[in-house]
Parts: C-alpha cells; sequence; structure tokens
C-alpha cells in the first residue's frame, strides 16, 4: 500500500523534471530511498486513483475540462 508521504515524494520527483520516471533507481535515490522499485510500479500503475485519493483538490484542477 503506497502512503501519502510515498506519493508525494514520488510527485516531488515528478514535478522536478531531473529524470525519467521510468528509471527506477534514479525514482529511488532522487526521492531520498523513501521509494522501492515495487513502490514506484504500484504508483505508475495506479497513478490516478492515488492521485485522487492523497491530492484531490489538485487533481481536480488537472482533471479539469476532460
Amino acid at each position: 500500500m503506497i502512503t501519502r508521504e510515498q506519493f508525494l515524494a514520488y510527485e516531488v520527483v515528478r514535478e522536478s523534471g531531473v529524470t525519467n520516471m521510468w528509471d527506477w533507481k534514479a525514482v529511488q535515490r532522487l526521492s531520498g530511498g523513501m521509494l522501492e522499485k515495487g513502490d514506484i510500479a504500484e504508483i505508475v500503475k495506479n497513478y490516478r486513483e492515488l492521485a485522487q485519493q492523497y491530492d484531490p483538490q489538485r487533481y481536480a484542477v488537472i482533471t479539469e475540462g476532460r
């Protein structure tokens, strides 16, 4: 199960634009070791649901107009 803290760590790395999010080793390093390979895969697979769960206001803005 992905925690809010893990999801937000992923988002910090994603928003930085520093690495390809499929490069799990870089994502793991840039998240300060908070995320393991399986966590990253789970977040990628379930991104929409996790974004709605852990950051609903921001997710609503992102998907507005779709």
